[in-house]
């Protein structure tokens, strides 16, 4: 999967436009990602209330390889669009995040994420996007995320994507999304 999301990045990115559609921030998306040593299904939505305001949330349940443990984190905030030019923007937002881990002890926990991103049409149906984001729960991590959505017409395409965090976790995510 590591090989199919490089070249897929790489080959994407030999194609420019100057045609380009502004990014979106009105979407749905489904996927799964792959952790490390686990595995992931996730529902993310946003939606722009305006020019440069926008909701956000995520749902995301995780399972523990080789173990009974699952996760469920669920996220929600507002974010702020800075449009850079006609197809590219950055955005940031501040999300609540809600963790709760199925275990025998403690596991759960609510806090923070303040992210700062970019999204860019780099051609009329591929955008790129990059992210990083710093996360308080019981302790705090930063996330790095990179990866590209193709849209297949104007509703429907698919993404992938790469996170990594500052204690060497790697995300490997294949989803679908529907833009409205």
């Amino acid at each position: 999967m590591k090989k199919a999301l490089i070249a897929t990045l790489i080959a994407s990115s030999a194609v420019m436009s100057t045609q380009a559609a502004q990014p979106s921030f009105d979407y749905v998306q489904l996927g799964m990602n792959q952790y490390d040593d686990a595995d992931s299904l996730e529902l993310e939505g946003s939606f722009k209330l305006n020019q440069n305001f926008f909701l956000t949330g995520n749902m995301e349940t995780i399972s523990i390889d080789q173990t009974s443990i699952d996760i469920d984190v669920l996220s929600f905030g507002i974010g702020y669009v800075f449009e850079l030019s006609s197809d590219a923007a950055a955005y940031t937002k501040v999300e609540y995040i809600d963790f709760d881990a199925n275990v025998a002890f403690e596991g759960d926990d609510s806090g923070y994420g303040l992210a700062l991103g970019m999204k860019s049409m780099i051609a009329p149906k591929t955008e790129l996007f990059a992210e990083i984001e710093h996360v308080n729960l019981e302790g705090s991590s930063t996330n790095l995320a990179f990866g590209l959505k193709q849209y297949f017409n104007d509703a429907v395409g698919g993404y992938v994507k790469y996170e990594r965090n500052d204690f060497g976790d790697d995300l490997y995510g294949l989803g679908v999304s529907i833009n409205f």
